[in-house]
């Protein structure tokens, strides 16, 4: 939903890029193999630095909102301005998210988010570790034992812990109706499907 509606923003700004993307699929689906300029090549795009730009601003977006974070945080002494800054010019960031394309930086900036209010509102707090576990399944690795470090009671650890699972739940559900197999391959590993045998009746890799 987040990059559907991504898209349909910059495709008002610069409709090249739908149909750059569209042709990028479509060759991809033929069979071409080989690095990004061969992909480029095959695909030329007379305005590609600026579409190149566009699919990258978001991560750019969470990138300075953290770096923003860490600045407030750092008045609470729990970390120092040099974090913020070691942040802003790591180059495993840099790579993973410039380079090749990887949108884990938004799930680190919800993590982040929810962290930072959680003590005065839970409620909002995990609702935005949620947010965090609907992009990528590994946050809630850190919710669970969050829900229990939070929570006073048991009752209120099952409510935060409902209160992150909303998100989820509520992107995978149109998925779980039209394709339950699909829905359930979310929770998986991709390498699992990748490197082993494929499971009887599954076409998905």
């Amino acid at each position: 939903y987040f990059f559907a509606t991504v898209h349909f923003i910059f495709n008002l700004i610069t409709p090249s890029t739908a149909d750059w993307m569209s042709s990028l699929r479509q060759i991809y689906l033929d069979g071409l193999s080989g690095q990004a300029v061969d992909f480029i090549n095959s695909a030329p795009n007379p305005n590609l630095f600026l579409d190149l730009f566009m699919l990258k601003l978001p991560y750019l977006i969470a990138d300075l909102a953290i770096v923003l974070l860490l600045f407030k945080i750092s008045k609470l002494k729990i970390v120092n301005k040099w974090h913020a800054a070691i942040w802003a010019f790591n180059p495993v960031i840099l790579y993973t998210t410039y380079i090749f394309g990887q949108f884990d930086i938004l799930v680190i900036l919800f993590i982040f988010l929810g962290f930072a209010v959680v003590k005065k509102r839970k409620n909002i707090g995990f609702l935005l570790l949620g947010i965090a576990g609907a992009f990528k399944i590994y946050p809630y690795l850190i919710i669970i034992p969050a829900a229990f470090i939070f929570g006073k009671n048991l009752t209120e650890r099952l409510r935060l812990l409902g209160i992150s699972f909303l998100p989820f739940l509520i992107t995978v559900i149109p998925t779980l109706i039209n394709s339950p197999q699909l829905a359930i391959f979310t929770f998986f590993p991709k390498n699992i499907f990748h490197y082993k045998t494929a499971l009887y009746g599954w076409d998905k890799y």
